[in-house]
Protein backbone atom coordinates (compact mmCIF):
# COMPACT_ATOMS: atom_id res chain seq x y z
CA UNK A 1 0.00 0.00 0.00
CA UNK A 2 2.71 2.28 0.68
CA UNK A 3 4.20 2.00 -2.73
CA UNK A 4 0.45 2.52 -4.30
CA UNK A 5 0.33 5.87 -1.99
CA UNK A 6 3.53 7.08 -3.91
CA UNK A 7 2.89 6.17 -6.86
CA UNK A 8 -0.40 7.75 -6.70
CA UNK A 9 1.02 10.95 -4.59
CA UNK A 10 -1.54 11.56 -2.47
CA UNK A 11 -1.77 11.65 1.46
CA UNK A 12 -3.81 8.97 3.89
CA UNK A 13 -2.30 9.39 6.80
CA UNK A 14 -4.68 7.38 8.49
CA UNK A 15 -4.84 4.82 5.62
CA UNK A 16 -8.48 4.82 5.01
CA UNK A 17 -7.80 3.48 1.67
CA UNK A 18 -6.15 0.39 2.70
CA UNK A 19 -8.70 -0.39 5.46
CA UNK A 20 -11.48 0.20 3.89
CA UNK A 21 -10.97 -0.42 0.32
CA UNK A 22 -8.46 -3.53 0.42
CA UNK A 23 -9.88 -5.11 3.86
CA UNK A 24 -13.43 -4.92 1.93
CA UNK A 25 -12.33 -6.48 -1.34
CA UNK A 26 -10.52 -9.30 1.05
CA UNK A 27 -13.64 -9.55 3.60
CA UNK A 28 -15.97 -10.06 0.33
CA UNK A 29 -14.24 -12.38 -1.13
CA UNK A 30 -14.09 -14.80 2.25
CA UNK A 31 -17.13 -14.45 2.72
CA UNK A 32 -18.47 -15.81 -0.94
CA UNK A 33 -15.32 -18.61 0.17
CA UNK A 34 -16.16 -19.63 3.64
CA UNK A 35 -20.14 -19.62 3.07
CA UNK A 36 -19.61 -22.85 1.55
CA UNK A 37 -20.96 -26.00 3.69
CA UNK A 38 -18.32 -27.68 2.40
CA UNK A 39 -16.15 -25.66 4.38
CA UNK A 40 -17.84 -25.59 7.56
CA UNK A 41 -20.38 -22.27 6.45
CA UNK A 42 -23.99 -21.89 6.79
CA UNK A 43 -24.77 -21.86 3.32
CA UNK A 44 -26.94 -19.26 1.73
CA UNK A 45 -30.65 -19.59 2.97
CA UNK A 46 -33.67 -19.55 0.89
CA UNK A 47 -36.82 -17.90 2.35
CA UNK A 48 -39.37 -18.73 -0.04
CA UNK A 49 -38.91 -22.67 0.56
CA UNK A 50 -37.71 -22.54 3.51
CA UNK A 51 -34.47 -24.16 3.87
CA UNK A 52 -30.96 -24.05 2.79
CA UNK A 53 -30.43 -23.66 -1.15
CA UNK A 54 -28.22 -25.62 -3.21
CA UNK A 55 -24.80 -23.66 -2.85
CA UNK A 56 -22.94 -23.24 -5.93
CA UNK A 57 -19.73 -22.03 -4.94
CA UNK A 58 -18.33 -20.49 -8.52
CA UNK A 59 -22.10 -18.93 -8.72
CA UNK A 60 -21.38 -17.22 -5.37
CA UNK A 61 -17.76 -16.00 -5.78
CA UNK A 62 -18.89 -14.66 -9.14
CA UNK A 63 -21.99 -12.55 -6.96
CA UNK A 64 -19.11 -11.40 -4.26
CA UNK A 65 -17.08 -10.10 -7.48
CA UNK A 66 -19.49 -8.11 -9.08
CA UNK A 67 -20.78 -6.63 -5.56
CA UNK A 68 -16.78 -5.54 -5.64
CA UNK A 69 -16.92 -3.80 -8.52
CA UNK A 70 -20.04 -1.75 -8.58
CA UNK A 71 -18.66 -0.46 -5.00
CA UNK A 72 -15.45 0.50 -6.55
CA UNK A 73 -17.74 2.04 -9.41
CA UNK A 74 -20.20 3.41 -7.20
CA UNK A 75 -17.59 5.21 -4.85
CA UNK A 76 -15.65 6.41 -7.56
CA UNK A 77 -18.07 8.25 -8.92
CA UNK A 78 -19.27 9.77 -5.73
CA UNK A 79 -15.78 10.62 -4.81
CA UNK A 80 -15.61 12.27 -8.46
CA UNK A 81 -18.92 14.30 -8.26
CA UNK A 82 -17.54 15.44 -4.77
CA UNK A 83 -14.51 16.91 -5.94
CA UNK A 84 -16.08 18.66 -9.03
CA UNK A 85 -18.50 20.18 -6.68
CA UNK A 86 -15.92 21.26 -4.24
CA UNK A 87 -13.61 22.53 -7.04
CA UNK A 88 -16.33 24.06 -8.86
CA UNK A 89 -17.32 26.20 -5.27
CA UNK A 90 -13.34 27.35 -5.00
CA UNK A 91 -13.22 28.55 -8.00
CA UNK A 92 -16.34 30.44 -7.47
CA UNK A 93 -14.62 31.63 -3.93
CA UNK A 94 -11.55 32.76 -5.39
CA UNK A 95 -13.14 35.32 -7.92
Amino acid sequence: MTKLKAWLGYDDSLDTFGVHCIGGIVGSIGTGIFVNPALGGTGVYDYVANKVADFDAKAQLISQLWDIGITLVWSGLVAFVILLVLSTRLVSVQR
